[in-house]
C-alpha cells in the first residue's frame, strides 16, 4: 500500500508539474518516451523507475492534468534562472497533500527534481514523503504507445488517464 501511495503522489506531482495552467515561461518536456527514476527516501530509499510517453506539448497527459485541477486548486509555479519551483495543495485519498518541488535541467533531454509532500491527515500512515526524481528522454514513444501511457518496472503497465480518472471518482473522506 505504501508503494501505491508513493505512486499516487508521483502522479499528482507529474500532473501538476506538466499541467497546462503553468506559465508560458515554464519549460515543457520534449515529446517522446521519458524514464523517471523515483527515489523515495521516506520509504527507506525505495527506487521505482517508470517510463511515460509524452505527446506534443504534453498531449493527452497535460490535458488530463488540467482536468484534474479541481484536485489541486492551489498551484503556484515560479521560474528563476532555469529552476522551476512548484508549490501546490492537492486532495489525495481523503488527505490534503501540500507539495513543494524544485525542477532543474534542460527539459528537452533531462531534468531532476526534489519534492517534499506533507499529508494532513496522514495518508495511509504517512505524514510526509520525500521524492528525488532523475528523468531523461529515451527517444520516441514505443509503437502502440499513446501520450499518458506509463510502464512501471515493478508492477507492470498502467495508464495515467485511468489512474487520474479513478482519483477523480473517489469521494473526499
Amino acid at each position: 500500500m505504501l508503494l501505491r501511495s508513493a505512486l499516487v503522489a508521483s502522479l499528482i506531482v507529474c500532473s501538476a508539474a506538466h499541467a497546462t495552467e503553468a506559465p508560458a515561461a515554464h519549460p515543457r518536456l520534449a515529446p517522446g518516451l521519458w524514464e523517471m527514476k523515483n527515489t523515495m527516501a521516506s520509504l527507506g530509499g525505495i527506487v521505482q523507475t517508470i517510463e511515460i510517453c509524452i505527446g506534443e506539448n504534453g498531449g493527452d497527459f497535460t490535458e488530463q492534468a488540467a482536468k484534474t485541477s479541481k484536485d489541486c486548486p492551489q498551484k503556484n509555479f515560479r521560474t528563476d534562472g532555469g529552476r522551476v519551483t512548484l508549490d501546490a495543495v492537492c486532495k489525495a485519498e481523503g488527505s490534503l497533500a501540500t507539495i513543494h518541488g524544485e525542477f532543474s535541467g534542460d527539459f528537452s533531454t533531462h531534468y531532476n527534481s526534489d519534492i517534499l509532500t506533507t499529508y494532513d491527515p496522514p495518508l495511509q500512515g504517512m505524514t510526509k514523503m520525500t521524492l528525488k526524481q532523475e528523468s531523461r528522454r529515451l527517444g520516441d514513444c514505443q509503437p502502440g504507445q499513446k501520450p499518458g501511457d506509463v510502464v512501471t518496472k515493478s508492477v507492470g503497465g498502467i495508464n495515467v488517464d485511468k489512474v487520474l480518472k479513478n482519483l477523480q471518482q473517489k469521494p473526499p473522506k
